[in-house]
């Protein structure tokens, strides 16, 4: 893809951006209430060849925490990485052998529909059945957005707890998993009432424990954005946001 815009004698900027398109599961629906599913699921994928198969490498793995450039954003967490034989013990303990889900994908953002297919079959391996049901963008948005049971979504870069704000809480206007845990709550309210950094920093990193052991998640990568642009455009610059040259910043921009 990039060797081809490039042998035209075009320009390419790859951006390590922090904007995420998620796997989302209903954590308050069966079978996806049970935590040891949602654990199972995360280590059915295998991040690296997503990334391989969907960008040709060019994505940041992910670890099922949003926002990668927060100062707060808690490196020392594991990193997650696929392992088969733990998600079938999971499942079994859950009484889940076997599993057959349905996974509501569509062209929401660049990749969505080739990494939905990547982990249907990923799970086969975990004698799981991925069923992907393929919809217009119209209708993901429509009616049941915020209702799927199994889907993704696609989000630009924020920062931890203004993402929080949007999307975790009982009381998020986009809260896609259903996620409500009490401890996690009192933290966030804790998190954006100090002035006391230290304080809050170590109060984001148990949210973002929380997230990683039992949300509702899964982040298998942090997908690039990747513009392609004439030789003799200048003052193009990465971009952190998941929005195209640098969230369009023709301002900064010049023909040479």
């Amino acid at each position: 893809m990039i060797s081809t815009v490039e042998s035209g004698g075009a320009k390419v900027v790859v951006s390590h951006a922090g904007g995420f398109t998620p796997f989302t599961v209903r954590v308050d629906q069966a079978p996806f209430d049970d935590v040891r599913v949602r654990q199972a699921f995360r280590l059915i994928a295998n991040r690296p060849q997503m990334d391989a198969v969907v960008f040709e490498g060019h994505g940041t793995l992910g670890n099922d925490i949003f926002s990668p450039y927060d100062p707060e954003y808690d490196r020392s967490i594991p990193q997650r990485h696929q392992d088969i034989n733990k998600a079938k013990s999971l499942l079994a303990a859950a009484g889940r052998e076997g599993l057959t889900v349905e996974l509501v994908t569509s062209d929401i953002a660049q990749g969505t529909i080739a990494v939905a297919q990547v982990f249907a079959q990923q799970a086969s391996a975990a004698n799981v059945t991925v069923n992907l049901r393929q919809v217009t963008v119209t209708e993901f948005y429509g009616s049941n957005y915020l209702k799927w049971s199994f889907a993704q979504d696609y989000w630009y870069y924020s920062s931890y707890l203004p993402q929080v704000g949007q999307a975790t809480l009982p009381g998020s206007p986009f809260n896609e998993t259903h996620f409500d845990n009490a401890r996690y709550n009192t933290l966030y309210r804790e998190a954006v009432a100090t002035l006391d950094q230290a304080k809050q920093a170590d109060i984001v990193h148990e949210m973002q424990q929380i997230d990683w052991t039992e949300g509702g998640y899964i982040i298998p990568y942090f997908p690039p954005v990747i513009d392609g642009h004439g030789a003799k455009v200048q003052g193009v610059v990465p971009s952190e946001t998941g929005l195209s040259l640098n969230s369009y910043g023709f301002r900064s921009m010049w023909l040479d």
